[in-house]
């Protein structure tokens, strides 16, 4: 019986064995749960960075700026820029830009007529040219300049102190610097509390015999007060006759003759006081000031000529778009101690010299128009009677 079971216990295990070899098993099946269906598989990719987009205008300026790589030093007709302030403007375009200026200064009349032959014998060679409004606006007259409205600093809004494209709307002249012309005092002869705060003070008995002007046929700033003053109706039209009763010294020569002629203590007060007569003799410790006055102040505007045979047109084009720029403007004005034609620029004028720019006036072409022609027919008159 026990060798029957043995035997018969020895079978079945034989059998068990085969059966979990083969994989069977005995016990009910364990049903796993389904897992989710995975996701295709998507291959792995970096995810492309679209490429830099750039406009249409910064494509063509990128060309521009190519382009000027391949041009000589850029040559620059200019009243303006002169000795210091010349030498700081050329280092700093340099260094911003990589490009050499050259600056040729002469008077406004003269860079004029120096382009007139230059364009006969077709050899132009300066590309721009800066000066007295009046003056370089003939140059567009002439046929000699060419659209800079593509540059990239004109498209700054808000941020000019005046009419940019006041000499041309096309901007082949845009307005780079300003130079005001108002009452100057002699500060050791008018007290604070005693300064005139009107134009129509200097009318009072108190100043007659007590002031300096500039001899109109040889300061055509003098013609710039009295025509923008009376043209715009800042002043009554009479108000210069009358101003003329008050005795006033003319002095001869131009704006830095009578601001000297103030610095001296001839007399208190000098009508007009120009800020490029006073700048120079505050500097140098001067006892000068110049005042905003109630009804405003006038100012003069250059422009800079952008010559369409310029002979380095590209480097031109990157010379004035940086000397409209925050970082021109400034250079400009620190090292010439003057004016800043743009708001977010400080003015770098020593503090007699600050004004208060909302009382600017700003000239228009009516106004150019009627100082030429007054400032031509009194320069004519003077010559004849001689």
């Amino acid at each position: 019986m026990n060798k029957r079971i043995s035997r018969r216990s020895l079978h079945l295990a034989v059998i068990w064995l085969l059966l979990v070899f083969f994989g069977v098993s005995c016990a009910p099946p364990t049903i796993a749960p389904t897992p989710p269906a995975a996701s295709p598989a998507i291959p792995s990719a970096p995810i492309p960075t679209p490429a830099a987009s750039i406009s249409a205008e910064e494509a063509a300026w990128s060309k521009v700026v190519e382009a000027s790589r391949k041009e000589g030093p850029l040559v620059i007709y200019t009243f303006s820029f002169t000795g210091d302030t010349a030498i700081a403007i050329a280092q700093a375009f340099k260094k911003r830009h990589g490009l050499t200026v050259e600056f040729i200064s002469d008077r406004s009349p003269s860079i004029v007529e120096r382009l007139k032959t230059e364009y006969r014998s077709n050899q132009v060679i300066a590309s721009l040219a800066e000066g007295a409004g009046p003056r370089i606006m003939l140059l567009k007259q002439l046929g000699f300049t060419e659209s800079l409205r593509d540059l990239p600093v004109l498209k700054d809004k808000n941020v000019w102190k005046g009419n940019i494209l006041l000499y041309d709307p096309d901007a082949s002249l845009p307005v780079h610097a300003l130079s005001i012309f108002t009452v100057a005092t002699n500060t050791k002869l008018v007290k604070p509390e005693d300064e005139p705060r009107s134009w129509l003070d200097l009318l009072d008995a108190r100043w007659k015999d007590k002031l300096l002007t500039s001899d109109p046929v040889q300061d055509q700033q003098t013609y710039q007060l009295y025509v923008m003053m009376t043209n715009q109706k800042a002043l009554p039209p009479d108000y210069f006759n009358r101003l003329s009763g008050q005795g006033l010294m003319f002095v001869m020569g131009g704006p830095a003759d009578t601001v000297r002629a103030l610095a001296r203590g001839d007399k208190p007060i000098a009508v007009p006081g120009t800020s490029s007569g006073a700048v120079p003799v505050i500097q140098a410790g001067g006892p000068i000031k110049l005042l905003s006055l109630k009804e405003g102040f006038p100012v003069s505007a250059n422009p800079l000529a952008f010559l369409n045979k310029a002979p380095q047109p590209n480097s031109a084009r990157i010379f004035v778009n940086w000397l409209l720029s925050p970082e021109g403007q400034r250079t400009y004005s620190e090292t010439a101690l003057t004016y800043s034609f743009r708001k977010d620029v400080p003015d770098a004028a020593p503090p007699n010299a600050r004004v208060d720019w909302s009382r600017v006036i700003f000239p228009t072409l009516q106004d150019l128009a009627d100082i030429d022609k007054a400032w031509n027919e009194q320069l004519m008159t003077k010559i004849l009677k001689k």
